[in-house]
């Protein structure tokens, strides 16, 4: 089990903080169309990321772990991002998910239950622990 400050620990040295596809820096949702506002007030993912775990730490102290954190975000390439950082290839789930233009929190339910489950990211955070 990964508690949310070792996960922000992980994240925060990790050494690239771009999406592989740099168009997705900034996005919330891999597809757009214009109903949606898809910037966010982050310049990459992985200050996202930072942000998102040090609101649940404050929130939830040692109360939740990583695992809750990963399972409530609704932003796909945040979820993209973590994944290629720890080495995992995200390719092609991202075209497979932009292909069917979903919205965004249908987008990151997903790349989590059909292509990046959190038993395989939790592995590979362990790594690097």
């Amino acid at each position: 089990m990964l508690t949310i400050k070792e996960a922000q620990d992980i994240i925060g040295n990790f050494s690239n903080p771009n999406n592989q596809d740099t168009s997705l820096n900034t996005k919330r949702s891999f597809y757009s169309n214009k109903k949606i506002v898809n910037r966010i007030a982050y310049p990459n993912q992985q200050q996202n990321w930072l942000y998102e775990l040090t609101a649940a730490q404050a929130k939830f102290g040692d109360q939740k772990d990583f695992k809750y954190v990963y399972n409530h975000i609704h932003c796909a390439p945040m979820l993209s991002y973590l994944a290629n950082s720890l080495g995992i290839n995200t390719a092609a789930a991202e075209t497979a998910i932009k292909q069917q233009k979903l919205q965004m929190m249908s987008e990151a339910k997903k790349m989590r239950d059909n292509y990046l489950p959190y038993a395989e990211v939790e592995r590979a955070m362990i790594k690097l622990k």
